[in-house]
């Protein structure tokens, strides 16, 4: 894989933030979720499809707990089961193309 290098200069107690965070949200190493974080960043302006939600710790908990593994997988597993109960209408589905 190809590609350029940047250097990103931290204090310590930023550092430990990312750490924090990287550990959180399943990153082995900061490196990782900072360039996650870039490339999300990145991608968020071009398609729109990504969406940033504030977590209470009940559902960080009820996460854990259940083995979803991360918020985003249940939240992507939790639309799939709301889309199946209520799904769209021959009319939405003419405005959508489908």
């Amino acid at each position: 894989m190809g590609g350029k290098k940047v250097l990103l200069t931290l204090t310590e107690e930023e550092f430990n933030k990312f750490e924090s965070l990287a550990r959180r949200e399943g990153f082995t190493r900061v490196s990782a979720l900072v360039r996650h974080l870039a490339v999300t960043g990145l991608n968020e302006t071009i398609d729109g499809k990504f969406v940033r939600i504030s977590i209470d710790d009940d559902v960080l908990d009820y996460v854990r707990i259940k083995k979803f593994g991360s918020v985003a997988s249940f939240a992507t597993w939790a639309m799939e089961s709301v889309m199946q109960r209520t799904p769209l209408t021959e009319t939405q589905r003419a405005r959508l193309g489908k």
